[in-house]
């Protein structure tokens, strides 16, 4: 079970450094991701993310990566922003987003970085299920039960045919360093997109 703090689940990727990264910093980032997001997406037992509160652009990848998605019912805002700050996806990330998302709701959070609320994330198969706050880790660890009750190679072995084709594009990409954005990641319109974000929650 994956969870958060207080009223974030995660914000994903620090806006304040991550964006003003030079060319060469940027290169052990993009593989930290793909590593950090395939181990998760590709790891052979059950996953749970319990969502506890904003789940915004990595952090809404982290809770694709898991096998099945719990989320608190209010004060809970879900979306990839990352198209808005400029920031492309490396392969895992992508992989993970597109092959969880059905394909109207991928278009919507992954090309237009539209923000849901938890009914509509409900709603668009972005989450599995809703719970009051209060019973959020108990109906994840109810799940976790569940879940731990198939049997284990079988998990793997069906996860791992379910997800093949990205699977295997995540693992190359981790063990080759492969990744298409690695010489081109991030930009001035990234910096710009980024900063005039922070300006904006400011």
């Amino acid at each position: 079970i994956i969870t958060g703090r207080g009223g974030v689940f995660s914000a994903g990727l620090d806006l304040k450094t991550v964006p003003f990264l030079n060319a060469e910093e940027q290169k052990p980032m993009i593989a930290a991701i793909n590593r950090a997001f395939g181990r998760l997406y590709c790891f052979p037992r059950p996953t749970i993310a319990a969502i506890n509160g904003h789940a915004i652009a990595g952090g809404m990848v982290l809770a694709l990566c898991c096998d099945y998605r719990i989320a608190r019912d209010d004060k809970c805002q879900m979306g990839l922003a990352e198209v808005r700050v400029g920031v492309p996806y490396p392969i895992a990330a992508m992989e993970a987003a597109a092959g969880e998302l059905p394909r109207q709701a991928g278009r919507q959070m992954i090309m237009f970085g539209q923000d849901i609320g938890p009914q509509a994330a409900l709603d668009w198969g972005a989450v599995d299920q809703l719970v009051p706050a209060g019973e959020l880790l108990d109906a994840a660890m109810g799940k976790a039960r569940e879940l731990a009750e198939i049997p284990r190679n079988t998990y793997h072995t069906v996860k791992r045919q379910y997800r093949r084709a990205a699977m295997e594009r995540i693992e190359d990409v981790i063990a080759n360093q492969n990744d298409p954005l690695r010489e081109s990641w991030l930009s001035t319109e990234t910096t710009e997109a980024a900063q005039a974000m922070l300006d904006g929650l400011r």
